[in-house]
């Protein structure tokens, strides 16, 4: 369904399948490169039944002289996975689809959060019909910030977020973009131009309170470690 191949329920486990596969060698013969990337959310959850089926992709797309490479993102437990194949004998999994690693982090300077301030200084509303409208989201939810931009707080909002790391002794260095975004949103929909509190452009007292709202440090591993100890 990702790839937007209909799935209707007569079909069978394997003709989907091999729809799947049917649709790999077109597009990938389409292209010079004759490759394929599958980008892998929650790999942590597969199991080792769905690396098999990946296995079979991976064999049938080689004999046909195209490539496939998979990204595979998930949390620690993904890593443990990989400890788990290797200790198992299972190299062909890790040989094929767990060679390298990254470890990706949230906002960790001020540089980050400025990176994604200006970006969302940028960003435009959108109408009912999803087309892109000429006024920006800031000039909609602040029309008198008096020159103001997102950019300009981006040390109240890490100040933010640092007062309720202290405040609930968050122990994680970066924060998590699903927060910041959430506190974003937040921040919108609670001070701009369409709330009963909106304020002209907000400041570091109300983005702490979003940054609380969002529920920062509720579920953070690091906190809950913490607690544990």
């Amino acid at each position: 369904m990702a790839m937007g191949i209909s799935c209707p329920k007569r079909d069978t486990a394997l003709l989907l399948k091999e729809r799947v596969l049917n649709e790999l060698i077109l597009r990938a013969c389409e292209t010079p490169y004759r490759r394929v990337v599958l980008f892998l959310d929650e790999a942590w959850k597969f199991q080792e039944k769905d690396f098999s089926w990946l296995m079979d992709l991976y064999n049938n797309l080689n004999q046909k002289d195209i490539q496939l490479a998979a990204f595979l993102f998930g949390t620690r437990e993904l890593k443990e996975l990989k400890t788990e194949f290797k200790r198992r004998g299972k190299d062909q999994l890790v040989g094929r689809f767990m060679i390298n690693e990254v470890q990706f982090f949230g906002i960790r300077e001020v540089a980050d959060m400025q990176f994604c301030l200006i970006s969302l200084d940028k960003l435009h509303m959108r109408s009912t019909l999803n087309m892109e409208e000429p006024e920006t989201v800031l000039d909609f939810y602040f029309p008198y910030a008096n020159g103001r931009t997102f950019f300009s707080l981006a040390e109240e909002y890490r100040n933010a977020f640092q007062n309720v790391k202290t405040q609930k002794n968050i122990l994680a260095d970066d924060i998590p973009m699903k927060y910041f975004l959430d506190t974003f949103n937040i921040c919108l929909n609670s001070y701009g131009k369409l709330s009963p509190m909106a304020v002209s452009f907000p400041t570091e007292k109300e983005l702490t309170t979003c940054v609380e709202l969002s529920g920062y440090g509720e579920s953070d591993d690091e906190y809950e470690q913490r607690k544990m100890r």
